[in-house]
C-alpha cells in the first residue's frame, strides 16, 4: 500500500474519530470553540516541537478538519491518565492522544475504529533478559501511567499475558522526563 493511500485511509479514520467524539452526550458544534485534550508526549502523534509548540499528526489533522469546518480548537496538554476524566466532566470535548480503547474507557467515551495498531515490548538489561510478559512477575517496571502498559502490569489487561505481583513503582523515566512510549523498562 502506498504512503499516499495510507495517509488517505488514516485521514478518513481520524475524521470519523472527530465526528464520533463530537457526537458524544454533549454537542460540541453548539460551541464556537472546541476543547481538545492531549498529552504531548507521544511523537509523532502529538508532541512539543523545539520551540514548545504543539504539533504532530493528530494535531495537524484535527486543525485541518477544524479549518475546513470553520471551527476553532483550543488544545489542552494534560497528563495522559486525566484525559478520560476531563472528558467525563466536560472540560474537554475531544481526546487526541493515541488513546487505545479498553472496556473500562468505553464505559465513558466513544472511540473511532482503531487507526493505528501498536505493540507492547519489554526492554530489559542484557544481564537479565526477559522474553515474555510473564517474566515481569515480581519485578519493578516503569510504565506511562494510564497507558496499556500500566493496565498490563496492574492486571487490568491480560491480552499480552498475566503479570503477577509486579510493582509499577516508577511511572515514567528515571531522568524525570516523561516516558515516550508505552514500553516496559526494567527498573535498575
Amino acid at each position: 500500500m502506498s504512503d499516499k493511500m495510507r495517509i488517505k485511509i488514516f485521514s478518513c479514520i481520524m475524521l470519523t474519530l472527530f465526528f464520533l467524539c463530537a457526537c458524544r452526550t454533549q454537542s460540541v458544534y453548539a460551541k464556537e470553540k472546541i476543547t481538545v485534550g492531549t498529552n504531548a508526549e507521544y511523537a509523532p502523534f502529538e508532541y512539543l516541537d523545539s520551540d514548545g509548540n504543539l504539533t504532530g499528526f493528530d494535531y495537524e489533522l484535527l486543525e485541518a478538519i477544524a479549518q475546513e469546518e470553520n471551527l476553532e480548537l483550543e488544545w489542552k496538554d494534560m497528563p495522559f491518565d486525566s484525559l478520560v476524566g476531563s472528558m467525563e466532566t466536560g472540560n474537554i470535548q475531544i481526546i487526541a492522544a493515541a488513546i487505545g480503547p479498553t472496556k473500562e474507557r468505553e464505559k465513558s467515551v466513544d472511540f473511532s475504529d482503531v487507526y493505528y495498531t501498536g505493540s507492547q515490548s519489554i526492554v530489559s538489561s542484557q544481564k537479565t533478559p526477559l522474553y515474555d510478559f510473564a517474566g515481569l512477575s515480581g519485578k519493578r517496571v516503569a510504565v506511562l501511567e494510564g497507558s496499556q502498559s500500566d493496565f498490563i502490569v496492574s492486571g487490568e489487561n491480560t491480552d499480552y499475558g498475566v503479570v503477577e505481583n509486579a510493582a509499577a513503582e516508577n511511572r515514567g523515566r528515571d531522568d524525570g522526563s516523561a516516558a515516550r512510549c508505552p514500553h516496559y523498562q526494567q527498573a535498575e
